[in-house]
Order: structure tokens, then sequence, then C-alpha cells
């Protein structure tokens, strides 16, 4: 089994999946919204939110916020996000999808805070276009709406990865960057915002089969499993509340399977189906650190032997 530190991949804005209907319905995650004008062309305007002490992540330096400005109903805006400053002191934010790429009824940006107060955010309208706006401010990984990040996030995003918009498990609250597909970015910033629940240590993976399902084989249980069930669960530990992301099928590293995740003594179990012969089972880890771990996890399943009593 091969373990090793994955691609850098830093979270951004990707095209969109398809066209998101502009709504004032904002997502779970929304920490408020206000609304601002701009009245003639060329001018800057600007609209608030207040981050509260509960949206940032305990025992991180930053917690990161998506900043979501959309035209108001009938009006002919085009937004461009051209500042934000926390707390009247301007800060970097990454600028993000511009209103109208790929058919975004939104502009977006994405800010890392550090302390609570208030968040605002300048706007211009964009090819000479005037008019009201709104502005939402979005915690990323809040999928239960508490207003902080938990624990009790990941099994909610992992029911929802690897969706896109239209299908029914589709999250938009997962959504990180709002583009219509949840994916390793979203993963990311969630894990960016999740809170510690174990010391600080290197990030590794203890992966095996269940042991009623694991045939006698003299390997040790971290280099792969033999077994004669179509059937299986893969068992580990690995830091306490990590995501734990698995390939699709015919997608070598592209982690764009289901989603699993670690619980409170980082334990986690995940059911697979074999296909004869050897099966590559290829898991990344992602820690509330911010560490990454690729981890490949082989299966022989032979289809056609005759199973002891004890492996049916």
């Amino acid at each position: 089994m091969a373990a090793r530190d994955s691609v850098r991949v830093r979270p951004s804005v990707e095209s969109l999946e398809g066209r998101l209907v502009q709504s004032t319905v904002f997502p779970i995650n929304s920490i408020g919204s206000s609304a601002g004008t701009i009245t003639q062309p060329g001018e800057v305007t600007s609209a608030s939110v207040t981050v509260a002490q509960q949206n940032l992540t305990p025992y991180k330096t930053t917690t990161i916020f998506g900043v979501f400005v959309t035209p108001a109903d009938g009006s002919g805006i085009h937004p461009r996000i051209v500042g934000i400053e926390d707390a009247g002191v301007k800060i970097p934010f990454q600028q993000g999808r511009a209103f109208g790429q790929g058919g975004s009824d939104q502009a977006a940006a994405f800010v890392k805070l550090s302390r609570p107060g208030p968040l605002t955010v300048q706007v211009a309208g964009a090819q000479h276009t005037a008019g009201s706006y709104v502005l939402d401010v979005t915690l990323a990984g809040d999928l239960t709406g508490s207003g902080s990040v938990s624990p009790a996030d990941l099994p909610l995003f992992a029911e929802t990865y690897s969706s896109r918009f239209g299908q029914p498990n589709y999250n938009p609250a997962a959504d990180f960057n709002q583009n219509g597909r949840v994916n390793l970015y979203d993963a990311m910033a969630l894990m960016h915002n999740m809170p510690p629940q174990s010391p600080n240590k290197k990030l590794q993976a203890v992966i095996q089969l269940m042991p009623n399902e694991q045939t006698p084989s003299p390997t040790s249980a971290n280099s792969g499993g033999q077994t004669y069930l179509k059937h299986v669960t893969i068992i580990g530990f690995t830091t306490p509340g990590s995501l734990i992301l698995t390939d699709g099928k015919s997608q070598i590293y592209k982690f764009n399977g289901q989603a699993y995740y670690s619980g409170a003594k980082g334990f986690f179990a995940i059911p697979t189906v074999n296909t004869g012969g050897l099966n590559n089972n290829d898991f990344l880890f992602l820690d509330p650190f911010g560490r990454k771990l690729m981890q490949d996890y082989p299966i022989f399943w032979n289809a056609y032997a005759r199973p002891n009593s004890r492996y049916r």
C-alpha cells in the first residue's frame, strides 16, 4: 500500500456546473445579508455584515468566509467586488467568479478572518451598470446552520459529496463556492474551518478489512487485503474529525466518489463492492490541521474460490 502527500489544491471558484438560478433564499450557512444601491455608473458603495465570535473556528488562526453579491430583483446592475474591510481595515481577499462568468448571477470572493466585527464589502457596477444589490456572507462548512463549524457537519457533508445542482442530495450549504457541484474544493474549505478534536500529530491512517471478512494471509494488515466476499467493509483509524474521500470506480486519484469521516476516536468504516481479481481502493485523508494524505488499499477477491464456511 502506498502512502504519500497529495498534490496541494487551493480552494477557488471553478466553472459553473450549470446556470444557478438567482434567488433571495440564502443557504443555511449564511451568517448575514444586507442591501446596497449604486445610483449611477462609476459609483462605489458598500454593504456590511457582522461576523460574530461564534462564527470563528476556535484554535485556528483564520476562518474562511464566502462573499456573494447578487443583483436585487429587477435590478440591471452587474456587481463587481472591488474591496473588503474588516472592522474598517482593508484586507486581502481572493477574487472569485465574476458576474456573468459561465452564466453566474452573482459576483463571488473569499476572505479569511481572524476576529469578529463588521465585514464591509465595496461594490461597483461593471459595464457602466447601476442598481440595487444584495450582499450575502457564508461560513464555509456550516451545514447545520448553527453559525459555527463542528464535527456535526461531517455526516451532512458526506451525504452530499460529489453531488451536482439539481440532484436530490445536492446541498447548497456544502457548495462553498456556489458553482453547482460539491467536490474536493468544498471539502478543503470545510476542513480549514473544522476545529481540531485531538492533539496535533502527524496524519497517518491504519486500514484493514473487517476481521471476519479477511482470509488468512501472510501479509501485514496495511499492505492490502484478501477475501472470498464480494461485499466487504474497510475499517481503520486516523486523526479524529477527518474527511476521507474515495475515487470513483473509473477515476484514479480524482477523489470524486463517496465521502466518509472519522469519529471522535478516529475510527471509520467504508463499505465497498469487489470485482474479480485485484481491487484498488484509493483514499484521500483531510484532517482538521490542514494536512492531506493519499493512501491505497488493494483487495484481492477470488470470485471462483470455494470459500471456507467461515468466510461466507
